[in-house]
């Protein structure tokens, strides 16, 4: 009997006694990225850069960089060749619209 008590008794000790691992919270990518604070407690979200509907340049006619930046104009996003591109399509959309065939993918100057 007192041995049964012992015994009793000790394993109730070494099992509270072990560390218990903390349990990780599964997160989103969205909640990792927000974790990640700025300066001064500021919220960085990572920047999702839209993928442009256009392969060839509507300014020049090359071929769309995906480093430079786009725009987004009547419900598409436009890519550019080189930045400076951009600039001078949000100028005139209209304008460099008619050089870009109907589905983006070939460069027909237009005479105006």
């Amino acid at each position: 009997m007192l041995l049964s008590l012992v015994l009793t008794i000790s394993l109730t000790v070494i099992n509270n006694a072990q560390d218990k691992k903390p349990v990780e919270k599964k997160t989103s990518a969205t909640e990792r990225t927000k974790e990640k604070t700025g300066c001064c407690g500021v919220e960085e979200t990572a920047a999702v850069k839209s993928v442009p509907w256009n392969v060839v340049c509507p300014v020049l006619g090359n071929k769309v960089n995906l480093k430079v930046k786009t725009v987004e104009y009547d419900g598409k996003t436009y890519g550019f060749c080189c930045p400076g591109c951009d600039n001078e399509f949000q100028e005139n959309p209209e304008k460099y619209l008619r050089n870009l065939s109907s589905d983006g993918k070939k460069f027909i100057k237009s005479k105006s």
